[in-house]
């Protein structure tokens, strides 16, 4: 993927881009190891913040909580900002 993206102008060599991409082979690592049946520390992170439901055909329909994304980060922020307590 990531070599298709280069070959179609993406910049994959700063230093955003592969910060991008180290979490998403991250998240890959835990799809990975879940389909294997192991634990690991994405899994659930990725169990709330994706919603599946089954369709009547019995496919499944994916929904990403982009607030709770935002919500992550609030809380992220506030953290560095909040005083130290004892």
């Amino acid at each position: 993927m990531i070599h298709t993206l280069g070959e179609n102008g993406i910049e994959v060599t700063g230093k955003d881009f592969i910060r991008d991409m180290s979490l998403l082979i991250e998240f890959t690592k835990g799809t990975i190891y879940r389909g294997m049946e192991l634990p690991h520390e994405t899994q659930p992170i990725l169990e709330n913040l994706v919603k599946l439901t089954t369709t009547t055909d019995d496919d499944f329909e994916s929904e990403v909580n982009l607030g709770g994304i935002e919500d992550y980060i609030k809380m992220l922020g506030e953290d560095e900002n909040d005083p130290e307590v004892s």
